[in-house]
């Protein structure tokens, strides 16, 4: 049998004026909280901005993502990427 585990992820909102908001900072720590849980593939659902993070993820790590759902994509300032049909 195999198992599976579904794992929630509330990330924290930390961005003002002087520390704008990065996407990046986000992947990263996905990135290292999935190290910490020993996982090297995942199966990513995101909504809103976690579906932009879920995005960039899988492009800075498209090895570690086996299926993505993003039910809905918060767009704010894309700088590198954008989506293709």
């Amino acid at each position: 049998r195999r198992r599976v585990a579904f794992i929630s992820l509330d990330l924290v909102y930390r961005a003002d004026q002087e520390n704008p908001y990065e996407a990046d900072d986000d992947v990263a720590f996905l990135n290292n909280f999935l190290a910490q849980l020993g996982l090297n593939s995942v199966h990513l659902v995101g909504s809103s901005l976690g579906g932009r993070i879920a995005w960039e993820y899988s492009l800075a790590h498209p090895g570690q993502v086996k299926s993505m759902f993003i039910q809905v994509l918060g767009i704010c300032q894309w700088r590198k990427h954008r989506l293709v049909h």
